[in-house]
Parts: C-alpha cells; sequence; structure tokens
C-alpha cells in the first residue's frame, strides 16, 4: 500500500485487518483514485490465493469530530463490502 501513497500521506493498522490512510490536502476525487491503485496493486500480487480489498473513501468537512469521520468511513468500508457481495452472488 505504502507504494501507491505519497510521503505526506499516513498509513496505519485501524483493527485486525483494517486499515486508515490519511491524505492531506486532498480531494475526496483523488482520494478514490489512490483507493483504484491500492486495489489494483493488490490484485497484481503474486500471492499462493487470491485476496480481495474493499475500501470506503470518505473526507474530512466542516465542523466534524473524529468520531463523525470514523463513523462515515466505517459506512463508506460497509456500504463497498455490501455492494461487493451482491455482486458475486449474481
Amino acid at each position: 500500500m505504502r507504494g501507491c501513497l505519497r510521503k505526506v500521506d499516513v498509513l496505519c493498522r485501524y483493527a485486525g485487518d483494517e486499515f486508515v490512510v490519511i491524505l492531506p490536502e486532498s480531494t475526496e476525487s483523488q482520494a478514490n483514485l489512490v483507493a483504484q491503485k491500492i486495489e489494483t496493486a493488490v490484485q497484481n500480487l503474486n500471492l499462493h490465493r487470491k485476496i480481495t480489498v474493499s475500501i470506503g473513501v470518505t473526507s474530512y468537512r466542516d465542523k466534524m469530530d473524529r468520531y463523525a469521520l470514523v463513523r462515515q468511513a466505517d459506512f463508506a468500508l460497509y456500504r463497498i463490502k455490501k455492494l461487493k457481495k451482491e455482486k458475486t452472488k449474481d
């Protein structure tokens, strides 16, 4: 993942298999491009078995506290996970 980020970006483990990437001075559109880069990089890994990632993107809005930002990010992540599960059922 670090190869998809700039030096000013912050990558950290959030929970078990979840990570947070903070992209200072980035628009939501730019963050979506980074998410696509990360997803492509994971798909191109030469592993013994295929793995997938789900990436939710959100952005800070005026007067939002950190709890609201994390809730919004969690919502975006679980929305993507749900969409991916629905696609695999088709």
